[in-house]
């Protein structure tokens, strides 16, 4: 879907039952809100009307056990009432952008999959 598009039918209330289902009633015009910022901000910095899709991840939070699960141990995790949202789109470069709210444009080309030593600890390094 195009970006005009998704932000016209958000707008118009079509997506309200499936954001019902994520978010309370009382908090859909916000997240009406915050997901067309989301957008735009997706527009200025990749173009407009682009064909787009839209994603919601739900935060969680480690009581116990915080990495272990990284290192096949156990952990003991709760959800909270947090999300990640990401707008994404295709393009023709096979190079990955990664664009987080306050934080550079991470990039990476798809053609080197290898390890690169100068991104350890860095984005680019789960990226690739």
């Amino acid at each position: 879907m195009k970006t005009a598009e998704l932000k016209s039918r958000l707008a118009g209330g079509e997506f309200d039952a499936a954001l019902a289902r994520i978010y309370k009633k009382e908090d859909i015009d916000c997240q009406k809100e915050r997901y067309a910022g989301v957008v735009s901000r997706f527009e200025a910095l990749f173009g407009a009307d682009r064909d787009i899709e839209i994603y919601s991840a739900p935060g969680r939070t480690e009581v116990g056990g915080n990495h272990t699960d990284h290192n096949h141990g156990k952990v003991l995790a709760a959800g909270v009432n947090l999300d990640a949202v990401a707008v994404v789109s295709a393009n023709a470069e096979n190079i990955v952008r990664v664009k987080s709210e306050g934080y550079k444009i991470d990039a990476v080309d798809l053609d080197n999959l290898g390890v690169m030593p100068d991104e350890r600890g860095k984005s680019e390094s789960l990226i690739r």
